[in-house]
C-alpha cells in the first residue's frame, strides 16, 4: 500500500524523490491518509509533524541563529513572520497530495483534507506549502485554508511564487492565523 501511494505521490509531484519513500517508512512524524476506488489507492495524502519548538529553541529560529531541520512552515513563521511563539505551536503540514488523474475533481482530495483535520486532534493547525497557482489556490481555499504567506520570487525549479496557508482548528491556531494574515495584507503591497 505504502508503494502504491509513493508510485501515486511521486507521478503527481515533480519533486517526489526516492529520499521521500526512505521518509516516509523510517522518519518519525509521518502520517498518511489513502481513498481506493475499486479496491486501489486513487489518492494520497502525506502529513509531517511540525512545529512544539521550546520557546528558547523558537526565539533562536526567529533571530536567524538557528535553522533546524524540518519543520518548514513554523521556521518559516517564526523566521519571517515576526512571532518566535509562532513556532511553540503544533502542526501538521501536508507534504504531499494527489489524487488519479482519471479521479479528479469528484472531491476526493478535500475529503482527505477533512480527514486530515478531523483527525487533528492535538494540533494547532495543518499547513501546506505551494507553488501559488490560481487553481491551486481556489482547492486549498475550498478546504477552509488561509493564505499566510506569499514568496516575492518565483522558484525556478516551479516558476510559482511560493505560498503558504494554514488551516486553524483551536483558538491558538486562529489566532495565529488571524496575526499572519493581518501581516500578509499589511506587506503584500511590497512583496
Amino acid at each position: 500500500q505504502l508503494t502504491a501511494m509513493y508510485h501515486l505521490l511521486a507521478s503527481a509531484h515533480y519533486r517526489t524523490s526516492p529520499l521521500d519513500l526512505r521518509r516516509m517508512m523510517d522518519a518519525q512524524g509521518m502520517h498518511f491518509i489513502a481513498a481506493h476506488c475499486q479496491q486501489q489507492i486513487c489518492a494520497a495524502l502525506w502529513l509531517v509533524d511540525e512545529g512544539g519548538l521550546d520557546a528558547g529553541l523558537a526565539f533562536a529560529v526567529w533571530a536567524g541563529t538557528r535553522r533546524p531541520r524540518g519543520n518548514l512552515v513554523a521556521q518559516s513563521l517564526a523566521a519571517h513572520g515576526g512571532d518566535p511563539m509562532a513556532a511553540t505551536l503544533k502542526g501538521q503540514r501536508i507534504s504531499r497530495i494527489a489524487v488519479h488523474p482519471y479521479r479528479q475533481r469528484e472531491g476526493i482530495g478535500q475529503a482527505l483534507i477533512a480527514r486530515a483535520l478531523r483527525e487533528a486532534g492535538e494540533w494547532d493547525y495543518l499547513s501546506v506549502s505551494f507553488g501559488y497557482t490560481r487553481e491551486l489556490w481556489r482547492f486549498w481555499q475550498r478546504a477552509g485554508y488561509k493564505l499566510v504567506r506569499a514568496g516575492s520570487y518565483r522558484e525556478a525549479s516551479s516558476g510559482c511564487y511560493t505560498a503558504m496557508a494554514l488551516l486553524p482548528i483551536p483558538a491558538a491556531g486562529r489566532a495565529l492565523v488571524a496575526s499572519e494574515q493581518q501581516r500578509l495584507a499589511r506587506d503584500l503591497p511590497w512583496l
